[in-house]
């Protein structure tokens, strides 16, 4: 193996390692039971359509709002992202992050450098690809909540990006080989 094909691997296993670690959300899903393996319970519900809420901590209900994908995390930090806020910690109402009447907050984090986004939408499709639906509520304050199969029109979507939050957190490579020199001159 050349110079220029070690390098090149070098760089690919690099990328593919940073890929491989970097935070996903693929789904979020109302069960009637515990999470499965490998999911994050982000918050309660105490039905699956018209209910209200409590926050993970919490132990009243039995719907769960679990969230399948890597390095996630239902914690409040200062990069956190807030899906909701609680009218209290449990038998909640629930509004749009944007609202601030309430203080108790359900937040969608990662572990890794990538970031959180969640807005709301009657379509998570059209806030971008990596959007997902996490649950519906009834208005933006004072409002009930439901699974994403809800008679409700207000949809709480939220995606994962990339550091710095611009760009997806998924790798795209090319299908021919990236080659740089070890002086890092390119020849003529």
């Amino acid at each position: 193996m050349n110079k220029y094909s070690t390098l090149t691997l070098f760089f690919f296993i690099l990328l593919l390692s940073s890929a491989v670690n970097a935070a996903t959300l693929n789904s979020c899903t109302v069960r009637n039971t515990q999470c499965s393996a490998g999911e994050l319970t982000l918050f309660k519900l105490s039905s699956s359509t018209n209910a209200h809420a409590e926050l993970a901590s919490q132990n009243n209900y039995n719907y769960l709002v679990c969230c399948s994908g890597t390095s996630l995390s239902n914690t409040c930090s200062a990069s956190a992202s807030i899906v909701l806020a609680l009218s209290t910690t449990t038998n909640a109402h629930v509004e749009q992050n944007d609202q601030g009447n309430y203080v108790n907050n359900v937040c969608l984090d990662t572990i890794d450098s990538n970031s959180v986004t969640c807005s709301y939408s009657n379509d998570c499709r059209t806030l971008g690809p990596n959007h997902q639906c996490v649950a519906e509520i009834s208005s933006v304050t004072n409002a009930h909540i439901g699974d994403c199969n809800s008679p409700y029109t207000i949809k709480v979507c939220c995606a994962t990006f990339g550091a710095g939050g611009t760009t997806p957190s998924r790798l795209y490579l090319r299908s021919f080989p990236i080659i740089i020199p070890a002086d890092g001159v390119s020849e003529s």
